[in-house]
C-alpha cells in the first residue's frame, strides 16, 4: 500500500512538473538579454527604485517532487507587472529520462515597471503546501 501511494506522489510531482515546462519556456537567447536585469535579494535589498519600462526578476528554487515552490504577488499591478517565468532544469539529462528527483529548477520570475509609483513585490516560498518564506520588497518607479 504504501508503494503505490509513493508512485501516486511521484506521478502528481510530474504532473506539476509537466505543467510547469507547458507554462514557462527558457531561451539561451532570453538568457543574454536578461543579463542587465536587477535581480531581488532577500538578503541584500528591501528597497528598489526603478526606471518605468525597466525589468528586474526574482529567481527561487522550486523542486516539484519534494513539494518546493516558489510564487509572487504584486501588490498593484499597475505599476508593476510579471513580463514572464523561466523554468532552468538544474540537470536537464535527468528531466529528458524521467529520473526520480531530476526535476529540481531555478524559477525566474521577471517584472517590468509600466507607472510612476510605489508597490510592494511578495515572494512566498511554500515548502509541501505550507509557507515556509515570505519576502517582501518596495518597488518605486520613477
Amino acid at each position: 500500500m504504501q508503494a503505490n501511494n509513493q508512485t501516486k506522489v511521484q506521478y502528481i510531482g510530474l504532473l506539476l512538473l509537466l505543467l510547469l515546462t507547458t507554462q514557462c519556456t527558457t531561451t539561451q537567447k532570453a538568457s543574454k538579454k536578461n543579463e542587465n536585469i536587477q535581480t531581488l535579494n532577500p538578503l541584500s535589498t528591501k528597497v528598489l527604485e526603478v526606471k518605468k519600462e525597466a525589468m528586474f526578476c526574482y529567481k527561487g528554487d522550486v523542486h516539484a517532487s519534494v513539494g518546493l515552490n516558489v510564487a509572487y504577488e504584486i501588490s498593484d499591478v499597475k505599476i508593476v507587472k510579471l513580463q514572464k517565468q523561466d523554468l532552468e532544469f538544474a540537470n536537464k539529462e535527468a528531466v529528458k529520462q524521467h529520473m526520480s528527483g531530476g526535476d529540481k529548477a531555478t524559477k525566474t520570475f521577471t517584472f517590468q515597471a509600466i507607472s510612476e509609483g510605489e508597490t510592494n513585490v511578495i515572494i512566498t516560498e511554500i515548502f509541501r503546501g505550507e509557507i515556509s518564506k515570505k519576502y517582501e520588497f518596495k518597488i518605486i518607479v520613477k
